[in-house]
């Protein structure tokens, strides 16, 4: 199927459900529309050399299956979410810069005390399979960046009162590029 029927498809199924409300097979043509609609219009390239489209015949075994380091998710760009791949973006790197002057403003350990302080149990009372793999994405995305050099850090100032056994809060700097 072209990507021209794949739209009509999802156009037609979404005209009167959401894709998530109809079976499976149905609702999918509307997921790879959203998707290169995403691709097309929002999501930029940060790798460096930008990813290679694949032209050619693909393998058998990596079109039908998975790879154990995220290789061939994309079968039009095989790298896209391999391991050590960069995310995209919804905004060009060449159009973002760092602003240093005012990195911690507002402060992240005040961020993260106040969102995620708990003076009570807060039960999740919507939470779904979804859920699970973007909080299992994130988590890798969090804590699998490469460090840089342990003096390399960034010193986050904290409150007197503040519980945090070493003042002032010290974090390595994670890497520039992998």
């Amino acid at each position: 199927m072209g990507e021209s029927l794949l739209s009509k498809i999802g156009d037609f199924l979404h005209a009167n459900r959401p894709w998530y409300k109809l079976p499976r097979l149905l609702g999918m043509p509307k997921l790879v529309e959203i998707r290169n609609q995403l691709r097309q219009e929002n999501l930029h390239d940060t790798e460096d050399p930008p990813l290679k489209v694949h032209e050619g015949p693909v393998d058998e075994a990596v079109r039908i299956g998975r790879t154990n380091n995220g290789t061939w998710n994309d079968l039009k760009c095989p790298h896209m979410g391999a391991v050590g791949a960069r995310f995209g973006r919804n905004v060009p790197l060449s159009e973002t810069f760092p602003d240093t002057a005012r990195l911690l403003e507002p402060n992240p350990r005040t961020v993260s005390l106040e969102l995620m302080t708990r003076h009570s149990f807060q039960p999740a009372t919507v939470l779904n399979l979804l859920a699970a793999s973007w909080i299992q994405f994130m988590v890798h995305d969090w804590f699998a960046h490469k460090k840089g050099s342990p003096d390399d850090v960034v010193e986050i100032p904290l409150d007197a009162a503040d519980p945090w056994p070493v003042k002032p809060m010290k974090v390595v700097r994670t890497r520039l590029h992998m």
